[in-house]
């Protein structure tokens, strides 16, 4: 069932006085998701409540056993979830799976709650993340994300930019890495060997100083196909629907293509393609820990993890 779009708009209140998202403020914290649904939907009835989990943005809660409500935990997150709430509309009809359509949107903070949130009907599927790895390496769910990525990159990346899609040119694309890269030797490289180190410094310089890595033409990518946000019917055998577009910017498509996709990808692979693909894998786990000021400290273990995986001590 969908229900009727409920729009508050934003006022100018600041949220100073609120918790750090570090702590456990934000989590399980269910009289808190309640209030502020009460005071920014009056007319929905809430019957049930469920706290479903926690990532470094966000907290999600199931209401009614049908909504997905977001709550933003910063407002870097917030500012992301106001741009899907732009962008989505647009991108729906042109996509060939299903995405988040938000009917309940409080673009205001509430007394109880200091940013922006918004719910949507569940969209049909099982989240592969689920399921166990002999579905992991299925080829039978692969065309459908194929088919996607391409649909997603062909989007007008000038109607994405004034939706607020963050927008990189190949020299600011460039740049970002190359702030990765400081943040990396100073809040990483303290924490792993010199080995590491040095094999970590190899990947980034032959990434950046290699021009050809940045002649891509850019295109709204996703930035963060991951099997959390794949949804699946496995009895029809077909893809479902994707989440999460909160990393949505503009971007090389290269970001987005794993090399099982790639056979239904219907853009534009270019010479560099997988040397820049295989770089763009190596990154999150490098990323989480450095940017642990702003994500917490429950990230870094999980972060360390994966760079051991991927970079042997």
């Amino acid at each position: 069932m969908t229900s009727p779009m409920t729009t508050i708009s934003r006022s100018g209140h600041g949220d100073a006085h609120w918790p750090s998202t570090r702590g456990s403020f934000y989590s399980h914290n269910r009289e808190l998701y309640l209030a502020a649904i009460a005071e920014g939907f009056p007319n929905l009835a809430v019957d049930t409540l469920e706290y479903l989990s926690e990532g470094k943005d966000s907290v999600a809660c199931l209401v009614n056993r049908h909504l997905l409500f977001r709550f933003p935990k910063q407002e870097l997150a917030e500012q992301k979830l106001l741009m899907e709430i732009r962008l989505l509309p647009e991108l729906a009809p042109m996509l060939p799976l299903t995405i988040p359509h938000f009917t309940y949107i409080s673009q205001a903070p509430t007394a109880s709650y200091p940013r922006a949130f918004a719910g949507y009907d569940l969209l049909d599927g099982t989240s592969l993340h689920a399921y166990d790895p002999q579905i992991w390496d299925a080829t039978w769910w692969q065309p459908f994300i194929g088919d996607f990525v391409t649909a997603l990159h062909r989007f007008p990346v000038r109607r994405a930019t004034q939706l607020g899609v963050p927008m990189y040119t190949t020299s600011t694309w460039r740049a970002h890495y190359q702030a990765l890269y400081a943040a990396v030797r100073e809040k990483v490289y303290p924490l792993i060997t010199p080995n590491q180190q040095m094999a970590i410094g190899r990947c980034f310089d032959a990434f950046l100083d290699d021009p050809r890595h940045f002649a891509f033409a850019p295109v709204l990518v996703h930035g963060d196909l991951h099997a959390r946000h794949f949804l699946l019917d496995v009895e029809t055998r077909r893809a479902t629907g994707i989440l999460d577009f909160g990393e949505c910017r503009i971007g090389d498509p290269a970001i987005d293509v794993r090399d099982a996709w790639l056979p239904y990808y219907g853009g534009t692979v270019d010479q560099t393609w997988q040397e820049r693909r295989d770089f763009y894998y190596r990154l999150p786990g490098l990323a989480q820990v450095a940017f642990r000021d702003r994500y917490g400290a429950d990230w870094v273990e999980e972060g360390l993890a994966e760079i051991s995986r991927l970079w042997p001590a």
